[in-house]
């Protein structure tokens, strides 16, 4: 082992400086959820980040703020809209044959055909009941008007 020696102050390490940032690479990565998408609250906490640590001798040109306003305001628009349409979407199969992916709780997929029974929406996300199973709208491989 090596010793150092800074600022009139010896020391060993104990370990290699490999593990030590293998160590703090696998801390880090278990404290944090990495996320690909950027929601309005994610955009809102920019925003206020941004204004919170500008320079106060130049501070953000108004232009600046009223278009970053119309951008999240435009974003959560769009998302609403979004919503609206799958649910639409989602009343309109009401009765109607659908084929898709069902997963259980461990995340299995399983297959499942029949016909939509109800709609719900569960952590904002739109579920079709089929055959007394809860099928992802996004997970509708196949739709077939019923006799």
């Amino acid at each position: 082992m090596s010793t150092f020696t800074q600022n009139g102050i010896t020391w060993t390490p104990t370990g290699s400086l490999e593990a030590a940032q293998a160590a703090s690479k696998a801390s880090k990565a278990e404290q944090r959820e990495v996320s690909n998408s950027l929601d309005k609250n994610a955009f809102l906490s920019l925003l206020i980040t941004q204004l919170r640590y500008q320079d106060p001798l130049n501070p953000m040109d108004d232009t600046q703020f009223v278009a970053q306003m119309a951008q999240f305001t435009s974003l959560e628009q769009m998302q609403n809209m979004n919503k609206s349409i799958s649910l639409t979407q989602a009343y309109g199969m009401i009765g109607k044959q659908v084929s898709g992916a069902v997963r259980d709780d461990a995340g299995t997929a399983y297959d499942v055909t029949g016909a939509v029974e109800s709609v719900s929406i569960k952590n904002g996300e739109v579920y079709l009941e089929v055959n007394g199973s809860e099928m992802r709208l996004e997970e509708v491989k196949k739709l077939e008007a019923r006799d």
